[in-house]
C-alpha cells in the first residue's frame, strides 16, 4: 500500500513540477526522456496536522519514527522530517490562517 501511495504522490509531484516547467516556455522547448533505473526502498512520510502541530509519521528500516512541530514554526521556516530525510513547511493562503499548503521536500 505504501508503494501505491508513493507512486500516486510521485505522479502528482511530477505533474506539478511539469506545470512549473511550462511557465514561460513553448512546447518546442520542452521535450526529452526521463529514465528511471532501480527501486524505491523507502516510502514517503504521512504528514498531517494534529491540533496546533504538524506531525510527520515515517517508517525507516522497519521502525516508525515521528516528529512534531508547532504550526507557527512550520509557517516560519522549513522544519526537519525524522532522521533528516527532508523538510516540511506551511504556507498560509489567507490572512485568517484557515487554509494553507504544506510543502514536503525529500532529500
Amino acid at each position: 500500500m505504501k508503494k501505491a501511495r508513493f507512486s500516486s504522490c510521485l505522479a502528482v509531484v511530477m505533474g506539478i513540477s511539469s506545470s512549473f516547467l511550462l511557465v514561460g516556455a513553448t512546447a518546442a522547448e520542452i521535450s526529452g526522456v526521463i529514465r528511471f533505473t532501480g527501486s524505491i526502498v523507502e516510502g514517503s512520510c504521512d504528514v498531517i496536522p494534529v491540533h496546533d502541530n504538524v506531525q510527520a509519521n515515517c517508517q525507516r528500516n522497519g521502525q516508525d519514527v515521528i516528529s512534531r512541530h508547532a504550526l507557527e514554526l512550520a509557517a516560519s521556516a522549513p522544519q526537519p522530517l525524522p532522521e533528516s530525510i527532508g523538510t516540511s513547511q506551511l504556507n498560509w493562503l489567507d490572512v485568517s490562517r484557515k487554509q494553507g499548503i504544506l510543502l514536503v521536500s525529500y532529500n
